[in-house]
């Protein structure tokens, strides 16, 4: 889509995870929308889902595939689309 996530410049394996832990993750979909047209309200129970999970524990998977299905659906494009 043409943008870099907030630690891709970063090779110190400790300074991604600062950097991953203090991303606030929201905010980095919101500022996809301004610049992508990335309709980040869709992917505000997708995040949701995500911060509810501790480190071993699987994440429901066909719930995470809706929320996709239904943002694309949303769009009016196809899961094909590039």
């Amino acid at each position: 889509m043409g943008f870099q996530l907030p630690w891709k410049r970063t090779k110190v394996r400790e300074e991604v995870g600062k950097i991953k832990e203090t991303t606030d993750h929201y905010e980095f979909i919101r500022q996809c929308e301004k610049d992508y047209k990335l309709p980040h309200k869709g992917f505000d129970p997708f995040l949701d889902h995500l911060h509810t999970l501790k480190y071993y524990k699987k994440p429901d998977y066909d719930l995470l595939d809706k929320i996709i299905s239904n943002l694309v659906k949303n769009i009016g494009a196809k899961m094909e689309d590039p």
